[in-house]
């Protein structure tokens, strides 16, 4: 995949970052309550992996590989989850504001929902395209299905388990022992393995969607 559609990718997230926070405030200043504040928040988690992924590219034009390059894709892995979890904030539809209308609480949650998935399919392509010269294409797209099903996995956590990223840091052993308490009988939580099951499709039928129309755009002549 080429430059020019990720780079399209990249404006286009930030346009629906900003409408995101647009929308907010305007909630904040018409109902008198900041109701979706943690959408801005959830967003800016939901930029920390690209922001992996754009120093893992960094690197990539550079030549460099390494323990950095390790730890900075291991980071990027980490904080995946965040980008489309911002899609699971739908629950909060009707319930954060007693006083707001439908339409622009449906609005505000949708559009962030896109920008968080905008943002991972972005910070996917560009470690996928690291991997895919380093390692080979077959490989890389292991990675995508790999990355899909653990970010599966990390969306379960937080929308279930109430974890997040960063516990990685500040609560190291609950996260730990959550996590291998479940991957270690899986067939004790049915309802995760369905969930993830689930998600985990959805985020690989988008993704090639995604990657698809990115190499389409690619190969239409620049105006």
């Amino acid at each position: 995949m080429g430059t020019r559609p990720l780079a399209i990718a990249l404006v286009l997230a930030s346009m629906l970052t900003l409408l995101t926070v647009a929308l907010v405030a305007r909630i904040a200043v018409v109902t008198g309550y900041n109701s979706h504040v943690f959408l801005v928040w959830n967003l800016m988690l939901a930029w920390v992996p690209l922001a992996f992924a754009l120093a893992l590219e960094w690197r990539r034009r550079r030549g460099r590989a390494g323990v950095a390059s390790l730890i900075l894709g291991a980071g990027w892995l980490l904080f995946l989850p965040n980008a489309p979890y911002l899609v699971t904030d739908i629950v909060h539809l009707g319930h954060k504001n007693p006083v707001l209308g439908i339409r622009l609480d449906l609005t505000t949650l949708l559009m962030a929902a896109a920008a968080g998935v905008l943002i991972g399919f972005l910070s996917l392509a560009l470690v996928q395209r690291t991997i895919s010269e380093r390692l080979g294409p077959r490989l890389a797209w292991a990675l995508v299905v790999v990355a899909q099903v653990l970010t599966s996995f990390g969306i379960y956590l937080g929308r279930i388990l109430r974890l997040n990223s960063w516990d990685a840091l500040t609560r190291p052993r609950l996260l730990a022992h959550e996590t291998v308490s479940r991957l270690a009988d899986p067939l004790a939580h049915p309802h995760m393995l369905t969930g993830m099951a689930a998600v985990t499709v959805g985020l690989l039928i988008a993704y090639v969607v995604f990657y698809r129309a990115a190499m389409a755009l690619e190969r239409r002549p620049a105006a």
